[in-house]
């Protein structure tokens, strides 16, 4: 009886084994909310010249720890990339994700904030971190010279989950332009499905007057000859211009971040 009894809690204790190897990895993964959410701890100065955006502040008091702090910063914020989060004072910051030194309330970390954790993977390989504006604002883009149609730069930028650049301001214009070096290059706008509605590739939305103006000249867009349907940057007016999507020259392609434009 007593062998027995030993043979049998020599199976139970083999089975309690094979059962705790099998659960300890998907624990693990359970409670490392940080490698779950894609959020990563980063130096402050490794951001350098770049700054925390801060969706509030101050944040939140006694968020009992780095888990509940990402997951409540994704829940209320989907939009955010980051927060900040101090394990002594139990602070959390959400972050939209970091402006430029340029913009009016940009503001390094502080010591009582902690530390900083940020999105993995901003920019995709082969493509910069620029900023652009008064605002501080940032974008990952990739300037490509060789030459292709509207369509075909479309599925090239796509198929590194980006888009033609959308230029909706003066501000970006004029990072297109430096990116460039003031050469033709198409953008994500087109009148392809409607004729007349042009729309911006990164979003779907409409152009709007206003945007017209900062980036047109003033006779712009004319739909030249009836068949002008995609737009680019103009290396002659240095502004958009409405164009033949079958006509083969550079393009620059746009990751979507926060507050691009």
């Amino acid at each position: 009886m007593l062998l027995r009894k030993v043979q049998d809690f020599g199976r139970l204790s083999s089975v309690l084994a094979l059962v705790v190897c099998v659960i300890q990895p998907a624990t693990v993964t359970v409670q490392d909310p940080t490698a779950e959410l894609k959020f990563s701890s980063a130096n402050a100065s490794s951001i350098s010249p770049y700054v925390p955006q801060r969706l509030l502040s101050p944040g939140w008091d006694q968020v009992p720890s780095v888990v509940t702090c990402a997951q409540r910063t994704v829940s209320t914020f989907p939009e955010s990339r980051g927060f900040l989060y101090n394990s002594t004072s139990h602070l959390c910051t959400p972050l939209l994700w970091l402006q430029g030194q340029g913009a009016a309330n940009a503001t390094a970390v502080k010591s009582h904030e902690g530390k900083l954790y940020l999105v993995n993977d901003v920019c995709p390989l082969d493509f910069q971190l620029l900023e652009y504006g008064i605002r501080g604002q940032l974008t990952c883009v990739q300037d490509h010279t060789s030459s292709h149609t509207y369509l075909e730069a479309t599925a090239i930028c796509n198929a590194s989950q980006s888009y033609l650049v959308a230029v909706k301001t003066a501000e970006k214009l004029a990072l297109v332009r430096a990116v460039s070096g003031g050469k033709d290059r198409w953008v994500g706008l087109d009148d392809i499905v409607e004729e007349g509605n042009l729309v911006w590739q990164i979003d779907g939305a409409n152009m709007t007057e206003e945007e017209r103006t900062a980036i047109f000249p003033s006779h712009e867009p004319n739909d030249m000859r009836g068949n002008e349907d995609c737009v680019q940057f103009r290396q002659h007016t240095q502004m958009l211009n409405d164009k033949s999507c079958a006509v083969r020259h550079g393009f620059i392609c746009e990751v979507s971040l926060p507050g691009s434009a």
